[in-house]
């Protein structure tokens, strides 16, 4: 008993921690989504699970309460299941079969909450200074084992078809070592339902702390891992409003690209640019193409503009241009204000720097 309220202080600590980092670095974590979904994991999981499974399975309350916090812990289970699965789809951009994911999440949950809540589906068993829960209606045991069963094939199989797209592999290493860290929180959950005794479930409980401080380390030292991985960015360049390249740089080949080698999308993405200097030095503008999202950003004060070639257009890659671009000013406030006639363009070659810091995700290693 003693062990169970140490660990829901753990458990809570880390939630509480995670919670409040995250949200007060929100702009660091890819899309609002994303920072939703976290936090939602951590009281789900971190709090409200891990808690009711404890207090459920401690001789503190009678029978009939410990039943209620049991029941209660599977039904959170599933919404927890449901948003990690959320959680990992979008950070590797993969939407392909979110209809089918849903369509079982939908399924499966909606005929696991009638069992748990209509019929009597558990016996609960005292043994030593322990509740554990039997089975009554193996049909709920089968549809929990399959539901999670499901959920773990579906996430390793969009990991697998996806991992190679990720450029940045330090990352990739990352969400490999999550899904299975994932894996075995369910995989030790679904031994303690099969052989309900203390063994398995404080090995079920450590490997959930395990994960949540790894989970936590990554949030603080790791936030790019939050982002959509996937996601590429082509090209990123800089030039004057004379329409003088100023640097450039290519993703794909992770060179500095020089001024005969732009495409000739790039070109209408620069005359666009020049076409539409105004006063509004905030103004983010963007040419959507087939394939390409053309995102456009400039600065009349100091005369010089940003042009950026993605896969998608999405808030970290907006607020990655505006971190730049800001640096790239205090960097270059005087040369870009001196500028005239002849333009040495070697003195931007900083610029190099500012992208491996505010566009690390989208480089090759």
């Amino acid at each position: 008993m003693i062990a169970e309220c140490f660990f829901i202080i753990i458990s809570i600590t880390i939630s509480i921690s995670a919670i409040i980092y995250v949200f007060k670095y929100r702009e660091n974590y890819g899309p609002q989504q994303n920072v939703i979904l976290i936090i939602l994991l951590y009281i789900f999981v971190g709090i409200l699970y891990f808690s009711f499974l404890c207090l459920a399975t401690m001789i503190i309350f009678d029978k009939d309460i410990a039943l209620i916090l049991w029941k209660a812990s599977i039904i959170i289970s599933l919404f927890a299941l449901g948003l990690m699965s959320s959680l990992h789809s979008l950070m590797i951009g993969y939407k392909k079969i979110e209809i089918l994911t849903g369509f079982i999440f939908s399924f499966l949950g909606g005929i696991i909450i009638y069992l748990v809540l209509f019929l009597n589906s558990f016996e609960v068993q005292k043994i030593g200074l322990n509740y554990y829960f039997a089975f009554q209606n193996l049909i709920l045991f089968y549809f929990m084992i399959l539901l999670g069963s499901l959920l773990l094939v579906l996430m390793w199989l969009i990991l697998l078809i996806n991992y190679s797209k990720i450029r940045h592999k330090t990352l990739a290493r990352l969400l490999f070592i999550n899904t299975l860290n994932f894996t075995i929180v369910i995989y030790t959950y679904g031994l303690f339902l099969v052989f309900p005794n203390l063994f398995f479930k404080y090995l079920h409980l450590i490997s959930y702390l395990i994960t949540a401080v790894i989970f936590l380390y990554e949030i603080i030292k790791k936030p790019d891992l939050f982002i959509e991985l996937t996601n590429k960015i082509y090209d990123f360049i800089i030039f004057h409003k004379s329409g003088i390249l100023l640097w450039a740089y290519n993703f794909e080949t992770s060179k500095e690209t020089e001024d005969s080698l732009l495409k000739g999308s790039i070109l209408i993405g620069i005359n666009h640019i020049l076409a539409n200097l105004t006063s509004q030095k905030d103004k983010l503008g963007i040419i959507k193409m087939e394939n390409r999202d053309i995102v456009l950003e400039y600065d009349n004060i100091y005369g010089y503009a940003i042009l950026l070639i993605t896969n998608k257009k999405d808030d970290f890659i907006d607020r990655s241009i505006q971190r730049f671009m800001k640096k790239f000013v205090e960097l270059n406030k005087d040369k870009l204000s001196s500028l005239n006639g002849l333009i040495d363009t070697s003195h931007f070659k900083n610029a190099g720097d500012l992208i491996h810091e505010y566009f690390r995700p989208y480089l090759s290693e």
